[in-house]
Formats: structure tokens, sequence, C-alpha cells
């Protein structure tokens, strides 16, 4: 998919004088939420040698001159990996994805990245349960994603 992407970008020269490595890491942003498996723009530049900016400016552009629509990100799409990452229970998993979408359904958290109201979600969840998770535990696991 990716290989596809990256073939269309170069084939319309949208992006003619871009960093080659910048586009192909943007290709795989792409890929990887067409495909049902998104990744953060952190994530992606783990495995390339390109700033979290550039890929971010190639992704504008490349969306723009392919006119493809991409779904919006939701909290439910990271869940799973970042509660599996933390160690948590499939209950925490399940409640928080619960406190994620009807924070979503009740607006409260308008403007707010997927990632942030996922955050949010785990933290109202330690609060609502008492359940013991050290900050600092989070925190550290959540920076990976930034």
């Amino acid at each position: 998919m990716a290989s596809k992407i990256f073939k269309d970008v170069l084939d319309s020269k949208a992006l003619k004088g871009k960093n080659n490595e910048a586009q192909a890491a943007a290709c795989l942003y792409i890929a990887c939420r067409k495909d049902g498996v998104p990744r953060t723009f952190k994530e992606i530049c783990a495995v390339s040698r390109v700033s979290k900016k550039e890929i971010g400016r190639c992704f504008k552009l490349i969306i723009k001159s392919l006119e493809t629509n991409l779904e919006q990100i939701t909290s439910a799409d990271f869940m799973s990996r970042f509660c599996g990452n933390l160690s948590l229970p499939n209950s925490i998993q399940a409640a928080a994805t619960r406190i994620a979408k009807r924070a979503v359904d009740m607006d409260l958290v308008a403007g707010y990245t997927a990632l942030l109201n996922f955050i949010i979600s785990l933290y109202n969840f330690k609060i609502i349960t008492n359940y013991f998770l050290g900050i600092l535990r989070v925190s550290i696991q959540i920076n990976k994603y930034l």
C-alpha cells in the first residue's frame, strides 16, 4: 500500500524537490491509517531519519495532491496497543475505551488529539476505580508516542 502511494506521489510530481525519505515516511503513515493500524508521527520518525515536522508537511501535501480522504483518528484506534504496552488488563482497556467514546459523544474533548483523549480516559478510569497505576510508568510509556 505504501509503495503504491509513494509511486502515485512520484508520478504526480506534486512534491518535486521535497526529501524522498520524508515523502516515503508520509506515505507509510498514510498507508498505516488506511489499513486500520494508525501510527503516530513519532513512531514513523523512529523508523526513518526524518523529523515529525517534515513528515507532517509531506503528509499534508500528499493528501491535498492525491485528493485522498482519511478517516479521523480516534483514541480507540490506539487504545488496545497502548494498554498492551502498559500491561493493563482487558477490563481496564474496555473501561477506558468506553470513557473515551463517551467523552467524544459528549463533546468534552473537542480539539484534543486522539492520544490526549486516550491519556485523559485512562486517568479518569484511574480516578473512578482507584486503580493504582504509577503516573511515572504511564508518562514514560506515553512519551514514546508523542
